[in-house]
């Protein structure tokens, strides 16, 4: 073997282990990332229901009064307007919600009496009845929360396409038996705040005052009449 040729491949390998070795070193130097992730499950502890607040009851007195509604300067002999109120009453406590509109639908008015020779029973019709008061709705909590959330504040409609954003206005729309939007919510944080709306609900109370025309002749008596809120999912 030529000692030359000996002598450089000896040193070949010795400068190759040299840089491999420079590269280890330099490769333990650098830093080292991995990644994962954090995962909460949040269950929904809040409530949303809607639901009439009471009876809703019709006197010859205008307003809330007379709440057993006892008869009050009107008769079925000379007819004339009833009077009344009623709410709407939302439990709404949800950290989130959907917006929707609510509707209110009324049936004829029915006495459940036959009239004579097998005819229908004595009817007031539905058309009759109308709102003619929209109240701004009293909330528990508005705006936007300490956590910077958003509050899907609830409104009313005046029937006539306007809102009612503060105080009352007056019902121009058609009559409860057309089934017309009455209210209408944003989505968001409910509006619920844990302090109850006049003592009530925890989130929300729309409050409407009504008349009922009555035409004279009605036959005496209790009429009945079937009242349903509908709400329905999607905006506003």
């Amino acid at each position: 073997m030529n000692p030359r040729n000996a002598m450089s491949g000896a040193l070949a390998g010795l400068a190759l282990v040299l840089s491999l070795g420079a590269l280890i070193a330099m490769a333990q130097t650098e830093p080292i990332t991995a990644g994962t992730t954090a995962t909460v499950v949040l269950t929904e502890g809040g409530q949303f229901e809607l639901e009439f607040c009471g009876p809703v009851w019709l006197s010859g007195s205008s307003g809330f009064s007379n709440p057993f509604g006892v008869p009050i300067d009107i008769t079925s002999a000379s007819g004339g307007a009833a009077f009344g109120g009623f709410g709407l009453c939302y439990t709404d406590t949800q950290s989130y919600r959907d917006g929707f509109t609510v509707s209110i639908d009324a049936g004829d008015f029915d006495s459940g009496v036959p009239q004579p020779y097998g005819g229908p029973n004595y009817l007031i019709p539905a058309e009759n009845f109308k709102l003619t008061t929209v109240y701004n709705p009293g909330q528990g909590q508005w705006g936007i929360t300490a956590d910077g959330y958003h509050i899907g504040d609830i409104g009313g409609y005046d029937g006539g396409g306007g809102t009612v954003t503060s105080g009352t206005a007056p019902w121009v729309g058609p009559p409860l038996s057309d089934n017309p939007q009455v209210n209408y919510g944003h989505a968001g944080t409910g509006t619920g705040s844990g302090t109850l709306v006049l003592g009530l609900v925890d989130g929300t109370i729309s409050l409407f005052l009504v008349k009922l025309d009555v035409p004279a002749g009605a036959h005496s008596g209790l009429y009945v009449s079937p009242m349903t809120v509908t709400l329905t999912w999607g905006t506003p």
